[in-house]
């Protein structure tokens, strides 16, 4: 019982620490800062996935994302809208002609949150 009231402790607060972090994400894009935007919304994966499942260290690629989500049985859509918001993103970061579309950055932000908060209700 006291293990179940941390890990419900610890999993409420990832997922708070992930709007947060997308909250920041939308003030750096409002300030015309799309590529600070667009690693805080990865990063919201990679944190709220440390933070739920109690994961240390700041490599945690989107495998071991999708991993930890399939052990708590997350479905194959969500699955799927991660892995597409996850490269967009990518790309995004890392090819700047791409990566230079405020409003795809929006877009991206949005999805993000969707798909945090599907990740949310099924784990």
């Amino acid at each position: 019982p006291a293990d179940d009231v941390l890990r419900a402790q610890r999993a409420n607060k990832a997922f708070k620490l992930s709007k947060k972090q997308l909250e920041m994400a939308h003030l750096c894009l409002q300030k015309q800062d799309l590529s600070a935007a667009l690693r805080m919304a990865q990063g919201c994966f990679k944190d709220y996935t440390g933070a739920k499942f109690g994961v240390q260290g700041a490599a945690v690629t989107l495998r071991d994302i999708e991993g930890y989500l399939r052990s708590k049985q997350v479905d194959r859509d969500t699955l799927l809208e991660l892995r597409e918001v996850w490269s967009a993103l990518d790309q995004m970061i890392y090819a700047p002609p791409l990566g230079q579309n405020p409003s795809r950055g929006e877009e991206l932000l949005v999805k993000t949150r969707k798909v945090l908060e599907q990740m949310e209700r099924q784990c």
